[in-house]
């Protein structure tokens, strides 16, 4: 199970030479290759109904979007299993074993850098054909680290109002962070830390990421550690902040849109109101589309959609600047003449 990530670069828009650079710019990404800061795990205990471990069980996790078997595991003689590493996703568990019912257990979110630990899994006596299956459970504490952290997903960085549609502008809604100037913990805004699916984008002649720039569609949630971080992220005293990106599913989905800004759409300012002065012009466009889906060839290849997927995104920004009135204090004819 792959996913293929098209990131597209434009140049001049003006000129026929862009389709080229578009196409030079196709990036294939496996995501077996992604760099493992953004993973997670998910572990557990198989009981029965007496609390006896249950050793040699098939443990098998299904990503739910994709459709596909992510892995299979068995339980150890102690009657335990781990799963790692697991990208952020939303996956369902089912566990077999001889003489058991089929346990299933569905919508277990991981999201980066989690480490699951699941309540005891009790199998229930009987056939191999009847199942139990949890739907929902109680919310699930934080004990396999010591980690405080806040998560914000796909949809709520969409949702979720921002004048520059830079996800930076939303981390004041995690704990811990300074809702003025985005440092954590009290210490400076160049201590903190950024990485995009487990790869740092800081500049480490300045260390920030002031040169870099992702757009809200095409994330899937960002993590912030703020405190308690594990031992792989020791590079800053600042909080660790990790995007992950969108990646395609076993259905095609995609969505256009467009941002307008336009100074009669904006209320006046007080002081301009104060002085008869009419609202400032302000004008922006932002416009683009992402699209996901599976690569496969009907019959052919990957026909059953759940090996190979992709999923690209294209925005484009179309500011126009004016040169607005500026009030500023000058000495007087009286001042300047030493009065």
């Amino acid at each position: 199970m792959h996913d293929l990530g098209l990131i597209l670069f434009f140049g001049l828009a003006r000129k026929q030479s862009a389709l080229t650079l578009l196409a030079g710019a196709l990036l294939l990404c496996p995501a077996t290759a992604s760099p493992q800061q953004s993973f997670g795990s998910i572990s557990g205990v198989v009981q029965d109904g007496q609390g006896a471990v249950i050793p040699n069980a098939t443990v098998q996790l299904t990503n739910v979007a994709q459709g596909a078997l992510f892995r299979e595991v068995t339980t150890s003689s102690e009657g335990t299993f781990v799963i790692t590493p697991l990208p952020p996703a939303t996956y369902s568990l089912a566990v077999e074993a001889p003489g058991f019912k089929k346990y299933l257990k569905n919508e277990i979110e991981l999201f980066a850098q989690d480490r699951i630990g699941l309540p005891p899994i009790v199998l229930e006596i009987g056939s191999a054909g009847e199942a139990v299956t949890v739907e929902a459970s109680v919310e699930q504490l934080q004990t396999v680290s010591a980690e405080r952290s806040g998560v914000l997903t796909g949809t709520q960085i969409v949702d979720l109002a921002s004048n520059t549609r830079n996800f930076a502008d939303l981390l004041k809604t995690v704990a811990g962070f300074n809702v003025d100037t985005n440092n954590a913990n009290g210490l400076r805004t160049d201590q903190n830390a950024i990485a995009v699916d487990g790869t740092s984008v800081i500049d480490v002649g300045n260390n920030s990421a002031g040169g870099w720039r992702m757009n809200s569609d095409i994330i899937a949630e960002f993590k912030v550690l703020t405190n308690g971080q594990q031992a792989e992220f020791g590079r800053a005293s600042g909080a660790n902040i990790t995007v992950v990106t969108k990646s395609g599913a076993k259905e095609f989905h995609g969505v256009g849109y467009e941002f307008y800004r336009n100074e009669w759409l904006n209320a006046n300012t007080f002081t301009n109101n104060y002085a008869g002065l009419p609202r400032p012009r302000n004008r922006n466009s932002t416009f683009g589309f992402n699209l996901g889906g599976p690569v496969y060839i009907p019959g052919k290849f990957n026909s059953n959609k759940e090996k190979l997927f992709f999923f690209t995104n294209w925005e484009f920004q179309r500011p126009r600047l004016f040169d607005n009135l500026v009030r500023l204090t000058v000495p007087t004819l009286e001042e300047r003449g030493g009065d």
